[in-house]
């Protein structure tokens, strides 16, 4: 899944428009690729790592941008990770947020999890998959004291090559890769099977369709 992870991010990050060389604090949910796409568009003068479900202590130093990556519904207590953030961030810089719109469908692995639900089966998803929702994030941003606040969708097209390719990363990685192996053996089958007969492939047997994450922003208040 880090192809779209990096994708949507990279796209996060153009949004952000934080000049290069700056002090980052980001707060990560996927597996890395946000993370490689930050050092290599940005150029961080510094860069620390903070566990979504883990609180971290205040810096010495300031940041100049804080960033949450698909980690807002990891968060333990989501309103208290965003008033953190903004109070390890100098006044006048920046923090954000993106996360797939769980709750809109917008989540890459969402043709599989749908499909599955066809069959009856339900695969476990974000305990605060609302979070997702732009109001909320909207909501969120605001009541930490943040301003000039704005939302946005960012959406992408992914495509695989052809089905096995689908299914091969939806089975081997991602939140499907534990639900999926999980089935048991007839069960998969029949899971793979219907996802088959059912998700529209073109003419060379590629498989495409649009995800999308819901992003967010806002400036530490100047006193």
């Amino acid at each position: 899944m880090g192809r779209w992870d990096r994708e949507v991010g990279r796209l996060f990050l153009d949004w952000m428009a934080i000049p290069t060389g700056r002090r980052w604090l980001g707060v990560v949910g996927d597996d890395g690729a946000f993370t490689q796409e930050l050092i290599d568009r940005c150029a961080p003068s510094a860069l620390r790592a903070m566990d979504p479900a883990q609180p971290s202590p205040s810096s010495d130093e300031p940041f100049d941008a804080a960033v949450m990556a698909q980690a807002i519904c990891l968060a333990p207590d989501p309103a208290g990770a965003v008033a953190q953030l903004a109070q390890m961030v100098r006044p006048g810089g920046w923090v954000g947020a993106y996360v797939w719109d769980f709750t809109g469908g917008g989540a890459p692995t969402y043709p599989v999890s749908a499909g599955a639900k066809d069959l009856g089966l339900v695969f476990a998803a974000p305990s605060a998959r609302d979070l997702s929702r732009v109001h909320i994030l909207d909501g969120l941003w605001r009541a930490s004291g943040l301003v000039a606040v704005e939302t946005r969708t960012i959406r992408i097209r992914l495509r695989y090559e052809s089905f096995e390719d689908l299914w091969e990363v939806n089975a081997q990685q991602g939140p499907m890769g534990q639900a999926i192996p999980s089935l048991a053996p007839a069960t998969r089958a029949r899971l793979r099977d219907h996802l088959r007969a059912t998700l529209p492939a073109g003419h060379d047997g590629g498989i495409a369709f649009y995800a999308w994450a819901n992003a967010v922003k806002g400036r530490v208040g100047v006193v």
